[in-house]
């Protein structure tokens, strides 16, 4: 997706639990899924601040698009979602990786895996509209981040985000921008409209002390 277009788009940004995000986010997509998903690890860094500045509802959408991606394709052994706190050209990042063991992507895909609606040869027999990757890729290059892939046909599949942050204090008054469908195209309006996908209750996990989740699934 051009980052013209996403200009368009405007953050949010406020003081949130990066924790919080991580755990809602997890539930949402496993209780989204009727048969028996993958096991998913959650590994956050000691090093992530309670509360960070940054547009949670921008970041909620695009770790469910990648992870909701890997849970949909991956039905056997493990999905890795690793949360850090990362140096990145002088600024702050939260890094978020997510691995899995699913179907694997072919390498000459992997070029055209963020444009609309594409979705991999292996993806075909899966319901979805083939926007889901190119959402998140707005969505990450509105918040002046990265997304990238990398993939192993047959072996799975590994997502790296960059999102710039800033720590910040759960009282700390957060710099608002209002993002409104009046400033989109009609194409880019319906694409944010996509967004609302998996829109199911969430349910707390709680998080063991060294901060790792294992939700439940088959191996």
């Amino acid at each position: 997706m051009k980052r013209a277009e996403s200009n368009l788009l405007k953050n949010n940004t406020t003081a949130v639990e990066m924790l919080a995000i991580i755990d809602n986010v997890v539930s949402s997509v496993t209780a989204a899924k009727k048969e028996q998903v993958a096991s998913i690890k959650v590994t956050v860094s000691d090093q992530i601040p309670k509360w960070l500045m940054l547009d949670e509802k921008k970041v909620r959408q695009v770790l469910v698009n990648i992870i909701g991606n890997s849970v949909k394709y991956t039905n056997k052994g493990y999905i890795q979602v690793s949360v850090s706190h990362e140096d990145r050209d002088g600024s702050r990042c939260a890094c978020f990786q997510i691995e899995d063991t699913g179907i694997g992507i072919e390498e000459s895909e992997l070029t055209t895996l963020f444009d609309r609606f594409t979705r991999s040869e292996g993806g075909e027999s899966h319901s979805g509209s083939g926007l889901g990757l190119a959402i998140a890729k707005m969505l990450v290059e509105v918040m002046e981040g990265d997304i990238s892939v990398r993939s192993v046909l047959g072996e799975g599949t590994l997502f790296t985000i960059e999102i710039p942050v800033l720590e910040t204090s759960e009282d700390e008054a957060a710099d608002v921008n209002t993002l409104s469908l009046d400033t989109l195209s009609n194409e880019e309006a319906a694409l944010l409209k996509e967004t609302t996908l998996l829109s199911v209750s969430y349910t707390h996990m709680q998080l063991t002390p060294k901060r790792v989740v294992e939700s439940p699934g088959g191996a």
